[in-house]
């Protein structure tokens, strides 16, 4: 069985109830289809901690970003789904502006989660 969490932009989180992510991976749709008949347990729907933007939609060269090791709340939820030993961690389609490039941040991120031995998975309910 994999153990999977979902992570999602604090920013997004405005606008987005997580219906879009939750819905893919019950129904097997998006970047869940992977997975086939595998069974799966959602163990985490979580969110970084956010960035400063000076506008909506800024890119993210305008953003500010806190470095992942002076953040020790997004620490703590990196080490939580390690010690929950999650499999996989989905980015949520939120995680990449309307360039398809993926939000700095969440690239820090990722590179956490690889090195604590989670695979990292770009996608949810559909691809950006």
């Amino acid at each position: 069985m994999k153990r999977i969490a979902v992570l999602a932009c604090r920013n997004a989180e405005n606008v987005c109830a997580g219906v879009g992510c939750l819905r893919a991976f019950s129904r097997r749709t998006g970047a869940f289809a992977a997975y086939g008949e595998e069974e799966l347990e959602l163990i985490a729907f979580m969110h970084c901690n956010g960035c400063w933007m000076p506008r909506k939609h800024a890119p993210y060269d305008q953003r500010r970003f806190t470095p992942l090791a002076e953040d020790p709340g997004l620490m703590e939820k990196v080490e939580r789904l390690e010690k929950e030993q999650v499999d996989v961690v989905h980015l949520g389609v939120c995680c990449r502006n309307q360039q398809g490039e993926c939000c700095p941040a969440m690239e820090e991120l990722s590179r956490e989660l690889q090195r604590r031995g989670m695979q990292v998975v770009s996608g949810t309910h559909g691809t950006r």
